[in-house]
């Protein structure tokens, strides 16, 4: 018999919020509002930035849901996104972003799109290129091993100096939710994890009689 589970759900991961040291800077952002006070490519020149999501009515669940989200840098489509809304798929109910910036002036976007039960269809960190351009340099597909555990996410726990530290949870069967935090350290034109390892770990275990 199941007595006790000592858990607190992922679910409740706190949510980013506007935070700076020195010059990093975590902004939560406003879906299609845009931006123009940051100077995303590095080129000495501010950029405009709008993340554009689109609704449409979903007939299935008789409500709006999300029916594109897309990143817009000085007016060109970075990233896009299309939702079929056919009668399988659960519908995407909302989308979220916020932008990071390390000490030596890289800008990062962390995208999530949200479903039933808070699962993330898309939860990425891009990273914004001098190009306007942007590739994925966290994805939570590739954080676990997708066929050990459920619903699984991340976070941003804080941007210090060059350091991207995120926390990431899963759930899985057997001892219900693990939650571990990750550093990615930018070094040598790249950003990459810090360490294959964590001591920083948590996880849930059923006790049973």
């Amino acid at each position: 018999m199941i007595l006790s589970l000592t858990l607190v759900l992922c679910l409740m991961m706190p949510a980013s919020k506007d935070a700076y040291a020195a010059k990093n800077l975590i902004k939560d952002l406003t879906v299609n509002k845009t931006y123009s006070s940051y100077d995303l490519t590095g080129d000495g020149q501010k950029d405009k930035l709008k993340i554009e999501v689109k609704e449409a009515f979903y007939a299935d669940w008789g409500e709006d849901s999300v029916k594109s989200v897309k990143i817009k840098i000085n007016g060109k489509t970075a990233y896009s996104q299309v939702y079929s809304q056919s009668n399988w798929e659960d519908p995407v109910f909302s989308a979220s972003a916020s932008l990071l910036r390390l000490k030596n002036g890289k800008y990062y976007l962390l995208l999530n799109t949200y479903s039933m039960n808070d699962y993330r269809p898309v939860n990425i960190l891009l990273e914004i290129t001098s190009s306007g351009s942007v590739k994925t340099v966290i994805d939570r597909d590739t954080l676990w091993k997708q066929k050990y555990v459920d619903n699984s996410f991340f976070e941003i726990d804080s941007v210090s100096d060059n350091t991207i530290t995120i926390e990431t949870s899963a759930m899985n069967h057997r001892v219900g939710c693990i939650s571990m935090k990750l550093n990615y350290i930018y070094k040598d034109g790249i950003l990459k994890k810090e360490s294959t390892y964590t001591k920083d770990y948590s996880f849930g275990m059923f006790d049973n009689a």
